[in-house]
């Protein structure tokens, strides 16, 4: 049957609010158990996408050729840049068999040809390092004394430009997995899917034999090799991604006041359709991370961090959001849902190996290098 795209209004009362879902998931389904994200045992029966022949996703598809292009261009450029391997520079390297300049980026699919992701879905796989820092050069209605003012400080900081090096620290892990290309429900020139819960999220992705990213995988899918901190580069830049829109007015969706939430969330929107900002492409060729709707994620068990909950959005959304591939909001519990909220599916690659190993105790990546070669700060591309 083919999938319709179209989006529904389901059960719009006072007692349970109106969602934004998927036709093809409205029937009730009740997870049987498992770790938060990932597919439960009741998915395991669930039909699977058919399997693509290339682990870096040669079956872009033909609908834009555009975005295919964008795509192509930015596994180019990992492959050919110096700066964008996590290199190992620990003393107990070499001992545990862990390559010194451990090339990564859209390279690893080449390194890797058993390993195979579902149709509409890309191969990353490279050494992340999990304490990240960049320095803000400026930022955005950066106006020199007024900078710190109170009112700047709490309002706007959202970061312009970044210093082109980062800094990490930390034990690094190896990660090795599928995503989506697109946001949820994975369809170019389709919008995405608003108004889901996480647990709406976690289903709508186990049904299709797939689970939600860890936050440690949806960063690394949108920074790369080179860690970059917003997905196109080190400049935050509206015009390539869907970013830093006004907002149309205040909605009580979140608060519980539901109403007519079918209208207000029509009144609010301002997604745009996937891949339809063929610029807003990350190192490993997946659209739209910076912004446009922010998406659920999990955090690792035993994970320790900043963040408060085991559940987050993340990439912020087409509002004026931080949307760099570490922002994270985790104020929001399971069940929360809003005009901006999607999500976007991850899987373990088949004959990939392990999604996630940390590398030997000791370990660690190079603490302070450029992030882009030749001080190219204008972006990424």
């Amino acid at each position: 049957m083919d999938r319709v795209p179209l989006v529904v209004v389901v059960g719009a009362s006072l007692a349970v609010p109106a969602v934004l879902l998927w036709p093809r998931f409205i029937e009730p389904w009740v997870p049987s158990g498992g770790e938060p994200g990932q597919a439960s045992a009741a998915a395991a029966d669930a039909p699977r996408l058919p399997l693509s022949a290339a682990a870096s996703g040669a079956d872009r598809s033909d609908n834009s050729a555009a975005s295919g292009d964008a795509a192509g261009a930015a596994t180019s450029r990992a492959d050919a840049s110096g700066v964008a391997a996590n290199r190992v520079v620990a003393s107990d390297a070499a001992a545990s068999g862990v390559a010194a300049s451990d090339a990564e980026g859209a390279a690893g699919a080449a390194r890797m040809p058993g390993a195979r992701c579902g149709e509409g879905m890309l191969f990353v796989d490279g050494n992340y390092c999990p304490a990240v820092a960049h320095r803000c050069a400026e930022f955005v209605g950066d106006r020199g004394a007024e900078r710190e003012s109170a009112r700047f400080r709490h309002e706007d900081r959202r970061c312009k430009s970044f210093d082109n090096e980062r800094f990490c620290e930390g034990r690094p892990a190896r990660l090795r997995f599928c995503i989506d290309r697109f946001e949820y429900p994975n369809l170019e020139r389709v919008a995405p899917a608003v108004m889901l819960s996480f647990e709406d999220a976690v289903r709508a992705c186990a049904v299709e034999g797939k689970r939600l990213c860890s936050s440690e995988e949806w960063a690394f899918a949108c920074e790369g090799a080179a860690t970059l901190p917003y997905a196109t580069g080190l400049v935050r830049d509206p015009t390539a991604c869907n970013i830093d829109r006004p907002a149309r007015g205040s909605t009580g969706i979140a608060r519980g006041d539901h109403g007519d939430i079918a209208a207000t969330v029509a009144r609010l929107d301002q997604r745009l359709r996937s891949g339809s900002m063929v610029r807003c492409i990350s190192p490993f060729g997946v659209a739209d991370m910076t912004g446009n709707v922010a998406e659920w994620v999990v955090h690792r068990p035993g994970r320790k961090g900043a963040v408060p909950s085991d559940v987050a959005l993340a990439g912020g959304d087409w509002e004026r959001t931080g949307a760099t591939c570490r922002s994270l909001d985790a104020t929001h519990g399971r069940g929360h849902r809003a005009h901006v909220g999607g999500a976007r599916c991850c899987a373990t690659a088949l004959g990939g190996g392990p999604a996630r190993v940390l590398l030997p105790s000791g370990t660690r990546l190079e603490r302070r290098r450029p992030v882009l070669p030749h001080g190219d700060a204008a972006s990424a591309r």
